[in-house]
């Protein structure tokens, strides 16, 4: 089994919109593309929870909704060496429910 792979069957989490009042409960549902996904780009169940929650909104096409964040990274990938890294993940809403579609991983510099 891949490294990560265990995390494909607890793949939900409620949360509430911080900004919202009264405080809604939405589920955030991580689909199983989304985390194979992530396990080969370089990001985590737990960075792609972050990117929905706190993430700055980005464009995206075809109805969908992204949001990116960029973290610091200060080590290799695939051999090079990168200072940051942005994990960009696109979404639906469906009522109550967060439907993720896939997940990017950009290596680099930005500014924050």
């Amino acid at each position: 089994m891949a490294q990560g792979m265990d995390q494909l069957n607890a793949c939900t989490r409620e949360w509430g919109h911080p900004n919202s009042y009264p405080h809604y409960i939405y589920i955030i549902s991580i689909e199983s593309h989304t985390l194979i996904r992530a396990i080969e780009r370089g990001t985590n169940k737990k960075e792609i929870l972050e990117v929905i929650k706190t993430g700055k909104e980005a464009a995206a096409k075809h109805g969908k909704i992204a949001k990116f964040k960029i973290y610091d990274f200060n080590k290799k990938w695939l051999g090079k060496y990168y200072m940051q890294k942005m994990v960009r993940v696109f979404y639906t809403m469906e009522e109550n429910t967060i439907i993720t579609v896939t997940v990017y991983v950009f290596y680099g510099k930005w500014e924050k």
